[in-house]
């Protein structure tokens, strides 16, 4: 009987798994540029609303790709209009090798997910509740499993300060987030504490608006330095964020959005 043997990658505080058909970490992924230059916390501009109680005022369609070692790159898409909001995220995880039980190479396949959701958010003075449902379809080889995700957010914002919690459902599997920001004058940090399955890790960062166009980000994810910038020049904002761990490049990721 043949066995698939997947390989695993370890990035940042989170284990991102293509090959288990049980891991909720998938959905920890920073598709935010602010989320992961300031230590993976979260975006207070909730442009990518993933779990992320504070979502942007605006109306807004955004678009980043990240790209890891090992040929794993992700590309993620969302819009929102009023109360309403969508995403689109196209994982690739890079090959898994096949092999028979005496550990004979078989062949090489593509992992992938693919995963579309829609949310509703509202707002009742400073404070947020948000809902949401994906639909994640995985290919790792062979193998083809389906997966539905319900998610809920709710958040409190005012006076230069929020704190918030989300939870996630993957195939029975939950993932709690608990996040707390200040902000005053030109900086601004963000924590979140993350509790799955496998363990729970603690985020946090800082940024600086250096200029009204230009802004500058940096924080501390489980041994790993992040940075990033932002440049905004209305209604555009360009975005960029990198991960280093012990001077080895472990993330890219970049970002334009369109605010309207």
């Amino acid at each position: 009987m043949k066995k698939i043997v997947l390989f695993l990658m370890i990035f940042g505080a989170t284990a991102v798994s293509a090959a288990r058909s049980h891991d909720i970490s998938v959905l920890s992924f920073p598709y935010s540029v602010r989320a992961l230059a300031a230590g993976h916390t979260f975006d207070p501009q909730g442009r990518t609303f993933t779990g992320n109680p504070f979502g942007s005022e605006m109306n807004y369609a955004t678009f980043s790709s990240s790209f890891l070692p090992e040929g794993i790159h992700v590309h993620y898409f969302s819009l929102s209009y009023g109360n309403f909001i969508t995403d689109l995220i196209s994982y690739h995880w890079g090959s898994i090798e096949g092999r028979d039980e005496w550990g004979n190479l078989t062949g090489e396949y593509r992992a992938y997910d693919t995963a579309v959701s829609a949310g509703y958010r509202r707002e009742w003075g400073a404070f947020r509740l948000f809902g949401s449902l994906r639909y994640l379809g995985r290919v790792a080889g062979p193998e083809r499993t389906n997966f539905l995700i319900p998610s809920l957010s709710a958040g409190w914002a005012e006076n230069g300060l929020c704190g918030g919690a989300s939870l996630n459902m993957m195939d029975g599997k939950k993932r709690f987030n608990l996040y707390g920001g200040g902000f005053r004058g030109d900086f601004g940090a963000t924590l979140r504490w993350e509790s799955v399955p496998a363990g729970s890790s603690f985020h946090g960062g800082l940024s600086w608006k250096a200029a009204e166009f230009f802004t500058l980000m940096s924080g501390w994810n489980d041994g790993a330095w992040t940075a990033g910038m932002a440049l905004s020049s209305t209604p555009f904002i360009l975005e960029y964020a990198l991960q280093l761990n012990d001077g080895d490049l472990m993330a890219n990721l970049f970002s334009l959005s369109y605010e309207f």
